[in-house]
């Protein structure tokens, strides 16, 4: 075996392909559009060691061709690599709420700490997105940049000159906020490398046919890249 999923592979390979879809498709399509970074990393790469073992099995026909359960398991994955990188993953659930934690404090310092009046303070929401479905009123990554930016910016520009000791310390705070969604930047960027890495990967001993192979080429070179700098 070429790797710890091989026994896993072994299993798909054994039941006749007609059953393929039927006992394993509902888990490998729940799977590889899951929000969880970690659930979609380890279902690319049994798909692509399944792959990988069907060509060993000596048959010279792609797997794609052969069962078409592969093949809209590669369309899902090339529609993935084609596309914008997901808005969050399970996983930095607790880095998300402790931003929005720290950055609602933020903006609430001018209504504790400079005495603007409550009802002025932007909203940013008080949960997070767990379902992916774009609630408009969960907070967001995108929401955080405008807490420490736009919003910051004009709480600030409403006090005139007054509230300077205050303000100086709400700056301080600032550079606090605006450095963990610098590290929450990193950490999801690296959970998208992993991913797109591992699905192109997937698609490659697929063999499914690329329209364009950008895709592909951007994300295994950021990938090894990525494992380049860990070692």
């Amino acid at each position: 075996m070429s790797s710890i999923w091989g026994p896993a592979c072994l299993i798909l390979i054994d039941v006749k392909q007609q059953r393929q879809d039927a006992m394993f498709g509902g888990l490998f399509r729940h799977y590889i559009i899951s929000a969880s970074m970690l659930q979609r990393l380890l279902t690319a790469t049994i798909i692509e060691e399944w792959a990988h073992e069907a060509a060993a099995s000596g048959d010279d026909q792609p797997l794609v061709a052969a069962c078409s359960f592969a093949d809209s398991l590669g369309q899902t994955m090339l529609a993935f690599l084609d596309s914008s990188s997901p808005e969050f993953y399970h996983e930095m659930a607790l880095s998300l709420t402790r931003l929005m934690n720290d950055c609602t404090s933020l903006l609430n310092g001018f209504a504790t700490e400079c005495k603007v009046t409550i009802s002025k303070l932007p909203q940013l929401g008080t949960a997070i997105d767990l379902t992916g479905q774009g609630d408009a009123d969960a907070f967001t990554l995108e929401k955080a940049h405008l807490a420490v930016g736009e919003h910051f910016t004009k709480l600030k520009a409403s006090l005139g000159r007054t509230k300077k000791r205050e303000v100086a310390a709400l700056e301080e705070r600032r550079k606090t906020v605006t450095a963990a969604i610098a590290q929450y930047e990193t950490t999801k960027s690296r959970h998208d490398v992993r991913v797109s890495a591992a699905f192109a990967a997937a698609v490659v001993a697929l063999r499914v046919q690329l329209p364009k192979l950008t895709p592909i080429i951007k994300s295994l070179t950021a990938g090894v890249r990525v494992r380049i700098s860990s070692s």
